[in-house]
């Protein structure tokens, strides 16, 4: 049988941490043209796209008045960018039929405000991702069907419609919507000359992967659980190591996804 357990991952059971280093850049992002049904994610009101370096300069004004200096901000943490999607299923190697689960399958959808290129790192570069996509709608669900958050994008995350891994997700599909409102830094759904305020605010920060903590039944504290890959890590999954399921590697085009197999399980509620 498989047994009913609770899970949750917010900002005390989730800890993003700090990385030094370089990272990826922006290139295979989703461009819109005309045609096709692709209105629906374009403001006709939103009038021409500023130019990346137009975009540049409005953050670095931003990063002015914040009094940053962009050539010496510090990496750091990031914050509040808590997870709000995290889903649990059984995880059950040999299939549907009587034999009882071997475990359970943690699945989320990574956030780090103002990253819009996907690079792990809030920076310049992140302009170039709102210049492409300036003007564009992001649809999210009613805030009443995911307990009062009123910026859950509409649509599964592993949903391409049938797209495939080699080509970019269709448009409409859930996995093009929750890769474009990450692009949504202010959550207002339109991609805004206001989404450079998340870039400021956020410049600087990175992300490493994922702390995740766990308290099993007749236990007291939350414990860290350890990297399945490498237990001498530091946090329970690394970044290099998120995707969609079928593939372990981050994809420019769609959301960053985790996943975190839990075989060490007792009946009960966690």
């Amino acid at each position: 049988m498989l047994f009913a357990r609770t899970w949750r991952i917010t900002a005390l059971f989730a800890v993003l941490l700090l990385m030094f280093g370089c990272g990826g850049g922006s290139d295979g992002m989703i461009a819109l043209t005309p045609g096709d049904g692709q209105q629906q994610y374009f403001n006709p009101d939103a009038g021409p796209a500023p130019s990346v370096e137009e975009l540049k300069e409005q953050l670095m004004a931003q990063l002015a008045d914040l009094g940053i200096d962009p050539d010496r901000a510090p990496s750091a943490a990031p914050t509040d960018g808590y997870v709000f999607d995290l889903a649990v299923e059984p995880f059950d190697p040999d299939g549907p039929g009587p034999a009882t689960s071997a475990g359970l399958v943690l699945h989320w959808t990574e956030v780090l405000l103002g990253d819009y290129d996907q690079n792990g790192e809030v920076g310049l570069p992140d302009v170039t991702p709102l210049a492409v996509h300036f003007g564009k709608l992001v649809p999210y669900d009613e805030p009443d069907l995911h307990s009062g958050i009123g910026w859950w994008p509409t649509g599964d995350p592993e949903d391409d419609l049938g797209a495939g891994l080699a080509l970019p997700p269709q448009i409409g599909s859930g996995a093009y919507n929750w890769r474009l409102a990450r692009v949504d830094g202010d959550r207002n759904g339109e991609i805004s000359s206001a989404d450079i305020v998340p870039i400021a605010t956020h410049f600087g920060q990175r992300l490493d992967g994922y702390r995740v903590y766990r308290k099993a039944p007749g236990e007291v504290d939350f414990t860290l659980m350890s990297n399945p890959a490498d237990p001498l890590s530091d946090v329970t999954v690394e970044r290099e190591s998120a995707g969609p399921k079928a593939v372990s590697a981050i994809d420019s085009k769609r959301p960053v996804r985790y996943s975190l197999t839990d075989t060490n399980i007792v009946e009960g509620t966690y």
